[in-house]
């Protein structure tokens, strides 16, 4: 909280206060040391357009059905929507919360050893975790989920497998009857699947839904959207925290982890053709990208729009720009040019 006092304001945000020179300014200092001057001021008008644009929605009053009437906030809802149900579906509390008990049904009889070997788990969550921040500008947020995902069936199934093996092929000299484990020489297929499972989740699954639902919706309507992502969220971590005990009951440990293995692989799938790539884009492009399908928007990655980057779609012999229109003593811009499509 401390660090949050010397976070700067962002362009957009300065920008709806009127405060337009501290807006330039702030551009100048995200954006590198090399980009053009006219590059920062047509990014910062598409910024005013884009905060203009919103202000009158906002100031439209847009009721709940007009909300859901509106296509796009709807596909933009729905990926949001399925982005924070399936991180709970992949069984994620599941795993931190009962990882001592799932250690202990796996064979390890002593209480003592389950807890620290899940805290060995649990660290590998916060330690991988960090991996994101490093991949997420490099690889992008749509790859990052898929391959989070592709480990996360690897590693339930490894989990499935592991539990299968032991009731199927356990010790049985010298014989111990317990209620609670199951003696076993299979017990670090469980672990292993553990300590995969929170590699793989932790730089892709575990942050990535809250990033892009963070981009991916309207700014005139991401409380209403982002409030409902989130409520799903919590809802399907209470669900699955639930009835993880009463689905080891009906279906057995394996079984239920079979049923995970399936639900992250439906995800998997679903999201190689729903979930767009985020990186580097602005809130107009992004919206851009769910005005066509909805199961076309993760393979449509080369849509273009008025708000695509300025390098091939500006003519910059015909674009003047205009400075130092004082308002009040803010600065506007503002900027005039024949936009090409490619």
């Amino acid at each position: 909280m401390i660090f949050f006092c010397f976070l700067p304001e962002s362009p957009r945000w300065l920008v709806q206060k009127g405060r337009y020179e501290d807006a330039l300014n702030a551009l100048r200092k995200f954006r590198n040391a090399d980009t053009r001057e006219d590059k920062i001021l047509i990014e910062f008008n598409e910024i005013k357009t884009g905060c203009l644009s919103s202000e009158r929605e906002r100031k439209n009053d847009k009721s709940f059905r007009q909300l859901l009437s509106n296509p796009v906030i709807m596909k933009a809802l729905f990926v949001g929507s399925m982005l924070s149900i399936f991180q709970q579906l992949a069984g994620i509390n599941t795993v931190m919360y009962y990882s001592a008990t799932i250690i202990q049904m796996s064979g390890i009889n002593d209480k003592s050893t389950a807890v620290w070997l899940s805290a060995l788990t649990a660290s590998i969550n916060f330690i991988f975790s960090f991996v994101g921040l490093v991949l997420v500008e490099r690889i992008g947020r749509r790859l990052l989920v898929l391959s989070s995902l592709c480990g996360v069936v690897f590693s339930l199934f490894l989990l499935a497998i592991g539990n299968s093996t032991y009731c199927s092929k356990n010790s049985t000299i010298p014989m111990t009857w317990t209620n609670e484990w199951c003696p076993s020489q299979y017990s670090w297929m469980t672990i292993a699947g553990l300590m995969f499972y929170l590699f793989f989740f932790a730089p892709g699954m575990g942050p990535m839904p809250w990033t892009i639902t963070s981009e991916i919706y309207p700014l005139w309507a991401r409380s209403f959207c982002y409030s409902v992502s989130t409520s799903f969220n919590w809802f399907f971590n209470l669900l699955v925290s639930l009835t993880f005990l009463t689905l080891t009951n009906l279906l057995t440990i394996y079984g239920a982890f079979y049923l995970y293995t399936g639900l992250a692989f439906f995800g998997l799938v679903m999201f190689f053709f729903i979930l767009p790539e985020t990186k580097g884009k602005k809130l107009e492009e992004i919206e851009c990208l769910f005005k066509g399908s909805l199961f076309r928007i993760g393979l449509n990655q080369t849509n273009l729009s008025q708000y695509d980057q300025v390098d091939g779609l500006v003519n910059a012999s015909q674009s003047t720009v205009v400075t130092n229109a004082s308002n009040e003593s803010n600065t506007v811009v503002t900027v005039t040019g024949t936009v090409k499509m490619m």
